[in-house]
């Protein structure tokens, strides 16, 4: 993985949102509304290698105004972030990296010498991708609310209980599943 020098750079802020305002868009959560369930990798690729995912999570995080926004946000986020850790879909584990890359990302997975995974092993995989989503998920949210993880726990808790089918991908913060999930685990106060 090759990272742009040019990334962090002073101003990358102000960039970012010249790059944003250039394409049509007032901010970074009307540019992310436009590509619905889309990791953030993904959509921060279209606009150049200068560009971290992470940098349009924060952005996004940053420009919330409100409880409903926030809400609205942390629907949004999960998708992105089921879709990102989760590229098979729910309860599906992902291709095992080629070999080199799992010497240098996955070294636990290194030491299975190009094998098959044993059913159990496949499990531990998902479990671990799965948790992937939530933590990610939680520390992003935690930039805007430091006390929002009994609220992001309900929600995790309950898309669990909604039992997703294997292989389903959020198609944005307003699937079906992740609104039943927040609807019951975060709900809007009248």
């Amino acid at each position: 993985m090759n990272v742009n020098p040019n990334t962090w750079s002073t101003g990358w802020e102000k960039r970012l949102q010249n790059r944003v305002h250039a394409l049509g868009c007032q901010s970074i959560g009307e540019y992310l509304e436009e590509y619905p369930g889309e990791p953030y990798v993904a959509v921060a690729e279209r606009l150049g290698d200068d560009v971290a995912a992470i940098q349009l999570s924060r952005m996004q995080i940053q420009e919330i105004r409100d409880q409903r926004e926030f809400r609205h946000v942390a629907m949004d986020s999960l998708a992105r972030e089921i879709s990102a850790h989760l590229p098979d879909g729910w309860q599906r584990c992902s291709p095992l990296p080629r070999v080199e890359e799992a010497q240098t990302l996955w070294k636990h997975l290194a030491a299975l010498g190009g094998r098959t995974l044993t059913d159990e092993e496949t499990n531990r995989r998902i479990e671990f991708q799965m948790s992937g989503v939530y933590a990610y998920w939680v520390v992003l949210l935690q930039k805007y609310d430091p006390k929002v993880d009994a609220q992001a726990n309900a929600v995790w808790h309950a898309l669990k209980s909604l039992s997703p089918p294997t292989g389903w991908l959020p198609k944005g913060a307003d699937d079906p599943l992740i609104v039943r999930a927040f609807d019951v685990g975060w709900p809007t106060t009248p």
